[in-house]
């Protein structure tokens, strides 16, 4: 009875998180997909770059964190950028969305289908800085892409 009770417990408190995340998505957009590309952001501009570069020593736990953490966040970020929520318009953001994001929706979620899909199979398949390296050169050749192709320099 009581190991019932915990599972019922730990159900509501996931579907109390969820539906907080999607009033807080929906609320504020930006902030929200901010915070997912910062998520991802810190692992391939830090752990998997400083990795790859024979800088930090290989560490397969945060290997498959940043591949569980891309494949989370591309699932996310489509919904992220509802029309009319265009970010990097205040004074000093280096950039801001470029209109393509919406006239062209179809294509730029594609982008983050791919991503979460290259992610999700390069699981299990890098296993030493050998194998990380090309992962590497993959994943960040299709973020910085997205980024020249939707971003605009302020």
């Amino acid at each position: 009875m009581q190991v019932r009770s915990i599972v019922i417990a730990a159900i509501a408190a996931t579907a109390v998180a969820i539906t907080t995340s999607a009033v807080v998505a929906q609320s504020d957009p930006i902030a929200a997909r901010r915070d997912q590309m910062k998520a991802m952001g810190s692992f391939i501009y830090g752990s998997l770059n400083r990795m790859q570069r024979g800088q930090e020593a290989y560490d397969q736990a945060k290997v498959n964190a940043a591949l569980t953490q891309f494949v989370e966040s591309t699932q996310k970020l489509p919904a992220l950028f509802p029309p009319g929520s265009v970010s990097g318009t205040k004074p000093g953001e280096d950039f801001r969305t470029s209109d393509k994001i919406w006239t062209e929706k179809p294509a730029f979620d594609a982008r983050f289908a791919k991503l979460g899909q290259d992610a999700a199979g390069l699981r299990g398949k890098i296993t030493s800085v050998d194998t990380l390296k090309p992962a590497y050169a993959e994943i960040r050749k299709q973020c910085d892409g997205c980024h020249e192709a939707y971003l605009i320099k302020n």
